[in-house]
C-alpha cells in the first residue's frame, strides 16, 4: 500500500471478513472470531528506543494475525484497522488455519 506511510510501530491490517459458518454448514451467530483476524498490508518503521535505536518490527506485510484492538479507519474508500504492533497477539503461520 503506497498511499500510506505508518510511523513508529504502528500497523495496518485489512480485516477479514466475517465467517458465520461453521465449517460443516451450520450458522454461528453472534460468531466474531473472525472480526480480530486480519491480513498486515503496511508496517512502520519499528518503535525508537530513548537511545536513538530503532527496534524492527516482527510484524510483516502479508501476515495473518489475530489482534486485541485497534482503530477502525478508511483509506481509498476501504475499511482497515489501525493498530499497534503490541496489540498483535499472534501470527498464523500454518496455512490450513486460515
Amino acid at each position: 500500500m503506497e498511499s500510506v506511510q505508518l510511523l513508529g510501530s504502528r500497523v495496518l491490517v485489512d480485516r477479514a471478513a466475517a465467517n458465520d459458518k461453521s465449517a460443516g454448514g451450520i450458522y454461528l451467530p453472534g460468531k466474531d472470531n473472525d472480526q480480530l483476524r486480519g491480513t498486515v498490508v503496511a508496517v512502520g518503521p519499528g518503535r525508537m528506543l530513548d537511545s536513538g535505536a530503532v527496534v524492527p518490527m516482527t510484524v510483516q506485510n502479508g501476515d495473518v494475525v489475530l489482534f486485541d484492538s485497534g482503530t477502525e479507519i478508511t483509506v481509498e474508500g476501504k475499511k482497515y484497522v489501525l493498530m499497534f504492533e503490541k496489540d498483535v497477539m499472534l501470527i498464523l503461520k500454518d496455512k490450513a488455519a486460515q
